[in-house]
C-alpha cells in the first residue's frame, strides 16, 4: 500500500512543482522510530534530485516516514550516507511501473518459467511476431525472438531451400504446462524435448554438428534427440563429409527411429537431403 501510496504521492508532486519545486522528508509516525531514516528528517531535496530514483518512504520494510513538497531550499545533503532499499523495494514505482521488484523475496518462490506464460497463452495472431529476413519470411513466437537472434536465425535459408514456406519458431515450454505443451507440440507434448520449428505441418529441430574427430558421433546424437521431438531434422555441419557417408548414416536413422520423415545435412557448399516415404529411404 505504501508503495502505491507513493505513486500517487509523487504524481501529485509533479503538479504542484512549478510552486513547491522541492521535498522535505519528514519524520515517521512510528510511535517507537528506527533510526534508518532519522538522518533524512527535515531535509531538503530538489524534485529533480537523483537521490528520490532509489529513495522514498516506504523504500524499506515498515518504514512509516512521509515527505511533502516545499518551496524552502535544498539544504547541504553531501555528507549524508544514503540508506540501501529492501530487497524488491528499489527504485521509484512512478517510473519503474513496479510495486514490488523481482528481486522481491516473493518471486524466488516462483518458478522461473512462470512469467513467460502470459504470452504463450495468447492467440497465435499475437503471440507470433512476423518477420522477414534477406526476403525470407517467417513467424516468431514472443518467447523465443533471443533463440531466433542468437541462434535459429542462421539456418532460415536452409528451411527455405528445404522446400518450407510456412514457418514458425516456437517457444520453450515447461513440461509442467501439459496444456500449453500440446497446443504448440502436438503429438510431441509428452516429450521433455521441445522442437525449435513448425513448418508446413512438420515439428523441425535444428542442430549444429561441430567439427572435429567427434563429429560423426555428435550428428548421431543430434539426430536421436531430435527424434524424440520433431519429424525433420536440419543439421549443418561445419566439416565437410563424403556425401556417401552421410546418406549411409541417414539410411541407419531412419531404420531406427520411425517417427523422422527428412533428415537434412548442409555445409558451406551443398545440401542433402534424405526422406522416408512409407518406410523407404529416398536419396534427393
Amino acid at each position: 500500500m505504501h508503495r502505491a501510496r507513493v505513486v500517487k504521492q509523487w504524481e501529485q508532486f509533479q503538479g504542484e512543482r512549478h510552486l513547491y519545486p522541492n521535498i522535505e522528508w519528514l519524520r515517521t509516525r512510528s510511535a517507537s522510530p528506527r533510526e534508518i531514516h532519522l538522518a533524512y528528517v527535515g531535509r531538503v531535496w530538489a524534485m529533480n534530485d537523483p537521490f528520490w530514483n532509489s529513495n522514498q518512504p516506504g523504500c524499506t520494510w515498515n518504514c512509516k516516514c512521509s515527505w511533502k513538497t516545499t518551496d524552502a531550499k535544498p539544504t547541504d545533503n553531501n555528507n549524508i550516507v544514503q540508506v540501501e532499499a529492501s530487497a524488491g523495494l528499489e527504485g521509484n514505482p512512478y517510473y519503474t511501473h513496479e510495486i514490488f521488484t523481482n528481486k522481491h523475496p516473493y518471486f524466488s518462490r516462483v518458478n522461473k518459467h512462470v512469467p513467460a506464460l502470459g504470452p504463450l497463452r495468447n492467440t497465435d495472431e499475437i503471440a507470433y511476431l512476423n518477420k522477414n529476413e534477406s526476403g525470407i519470411k517467417c513467424k516468431v513466437h514472443f518467447n523465443a525472438q533471443k533463440e531466433f537472434e542468437q541462434v535459429n536465425k542462421a539456418f532460415l535459408p536452409a528451411l527455405k531451400e528445404a522446400g518450407f514456406e510456412e514457418i514458425k519458431f516456437l517457444p520453450q515450454i515447461e513440461k509442467s504446462e501439459t496444456e500449453l505443451r500440446k497446443r504448440y507440440f502436438g503429438k510431441y507434448w509428452e516429450s521433455k524435448k521441445c522442437a525449435d520449428v513448425h513448418a508446413d505441418g512438420l515439428f523441425v529441430e535444428l542442430k549444429e554438428a561441430k567439427a572435429g574427430k567427434k563429429t560423426r558421433r555428435n550428428i548421431v546424437d543430434h539426430i536421436g534427440d531430435s527424434a524424440k521431438k520433431s519429424d525433420v531434422t536440419i543439421i549443418h555441419i561445419a566439416k565437410i563429409f563424403e556425401e556417401s557417408m552421410l546418406r549411409q548414416l541417414a539410411d541407419d536413422q531412419f531404420k531406427k527411429y520411425n517417427n523422422l520423415q527428412r533428415i537434412i545435412f548442409y555445409d558451406k557448399v551443398k545440401m542433402i537431403d534424405c526422406k522416408k516415404i512409407q518406410g523407404e529411404i529416398l536419396q534427393k
